[in-house]
């Protein structure tokens, strides 16, 4: 499997007509890299990252409770930051590589997962200027890490679509959601579509095992937690629920949900800040989308639909916000 990913990497750098994907590539991650690396220092950790450094000060089982997401997270920042310590720049150094690789990670899953080179590359683009992204890329924030494991998920669960083995999807999305709560709800809508492949390509019984491995561990391990979490962190969330008691206040909050869902993408950094540029970024998206669903509406990616689905239910029934919410809200108890 590896040597033929090798293969087919050498056969795409060789090939003439990827050269314009790669140089994109290249210039992608050299910029990336520049605007983030601002934020390394050489004095103290910034002030809302001390709840994961302190961490590494409390015994392991203290520590398990001590989440800002999943607890893969955290346990990994625990220990780095007390191999590391007591030097400010080597703490943030995992942060801040992973913040830098996702942004042409994001261009090649893009593409693999079916994208044109232009609409891939902007798609990083969109990850690469985010303001969130370069702001936190050197916290100990799991915002990078939280867009890698989105991107395994639906990789994971094309993969099963093209007809690879199930274990592929569960692995991947049990070590996503060990690392970022975020992903929950991506996971369950991604598992429903490949149910629904299953039963479509008879393949429904070699199922049973890897959902039982992936299954299991999640239950186990949101019941871990769960004593964990302040009641600040669904206050936080409220805004991007829907709500439906009347007419009027269901139209406020989804013009609220996706109001914030498209000034998301024109939130550009500060580095990279040029009038007009978020206006033009916002017509792109806004364009590239309708002009992309009426291109494609006969070959939308089911793994995509599935998550959008499930995470438009989850927001309906107040579990889960749409379109932001910070599962770090509960990092300072009530």
């Amino acid at each position: 499997m590896i040597a033929g990913a090798v293969a087919v990497a050498r056969q795409r750098i060789t090939d003439r007509s990827q050269r314009p994907f790669i140089a994109g590539l290249i210039v992608l991650s050299v910029l990336s890299a520049y605007s983030r690396a601002a934020g390394l220092s050489h004095g103290s950790l910034f002030r809302d990252d001390a709840w994961v450094a302190l961490t590494q000060r409390v015994p392991l089982h203290v520590a398990w409770h001590m989440v800002g997401t999943a607890p893969g997270f955290v346990m990994f920042e625990r220990f780095w930051v007390g191999l590391t310590a007591p030097s400010t720049w080597w703490a943030q150094a995992p942060s801040f590589v992973i913040a830098v690789v996702t942004v042409p990670l994001v261009a090649i899953g893009a593409r693999w997962l079916g994208l044109k080179s232009p609409a891939a590359l902007f798609a990083a683009t969109l990850i690469g200027i985010s303001r969130i992204d370069v702001q936190y890329a050197t916290h100990l924030k799991p915002y990078a890490s939280d867009v890698l494991a989105t991107l395994a998920v639906l990789i994971g669960g094309e993969l099963f679509r093209r007809g690879r083995s199930p274990w592929l999807f569960a692995l991947t999305a049990l070590v996503a959601t060990a690392v970022s709560f975020t992903v929950a709800p991506l996971v369950i809508g991604v598992a429903a579509v490949v149910l629904f492949e299953a039963w479509r390509s008879n393949r429904l019984k070699s199922l049973a095992g890897p959902l039982v491995l992936m299954a299991v561990p999640l239950v186990a391990l949101y019941l871990a937690v769960r004593s964990g979490i302040s009641p600040r962190l669904r206050e936080s969330w409220a805004p991007n629920f829907f709500q439906y008691s009347s007419l009027h206040s269901l139209s406020h909050s989804l013009w609220n949900i996706t109001s914030g869902l498209i000034a998301g993408f024109s939130d550009t950094t500060p580095h990279w800040h040029i009038a007009g540029l978020s206006k033009l970024i916002l017509a792109f998206v806004i364009g590239g989308v309708v002009v992309g669903a009426l291109r494609e509406r006969g070959r939308l990616s089911a793994p995509w639909a599935g998550a959008l689905v499930v995470a438009v239910l989850f927001a309906a029934l107040h579990l889960a916000p749409l379109g932001t919410g910070r599962t770090d809200a509960y990092l300072y108890p009530a």
